[in-house]
């Protein structure tokens, strides 16, 4: 996890601006590695250094857990399709993901209350 966020707070848009700006909030939420020992220390600290804060979601929310609503319509997508979800998993998975556009994760955030 922190290889990816090491990764992306690198990572520039096509237009140049970075992935993670100032004032970014990341949200993540308690799954048990996201708290390890030194992890959860050095991950916030990683973002603070980019002018980003990280949030955990409430403990045991799932219906607060943006996540589970991504997954929730990835599986919808996957099941919408099942011979092909069964057939090329790896690729129907990819395709489930891509379909997920920026305004989802929006509605997810409005649904959850955190807008």
């Amino acid at each position: 996890m922190l290889n990816f966020f090491h990764d992306v707070l690198d990572m520039e848009r096509d237009n140049g601006v970075r992935i993670i700006l100032p004032g970014d909030v990341v949200v993540m939420d308690n799954c048990g590695f996201h708290h390890g020992r030194i992890t959860e220390r050095l991950l916030r600290n990683m973002l603070e250094s980019r002018g980003a804060e990280l949030l955990f979601q409430p403990p045991y929310s799932p219906h607060l857990n943006t996540c589970e609503l991504c997954f929730r319509e990835m599986k919808i997508r996957l099941r919408s399709n099942e011979q092909y979800a069964v057939q090329q998993t790896e690729m129907a998975i990819n395709d489930a993901v891509n379909q997920i556009s920026g305004l989802h994760s929006l509605r997810y955030f409005r649904h959850c209350g955190y807008f």
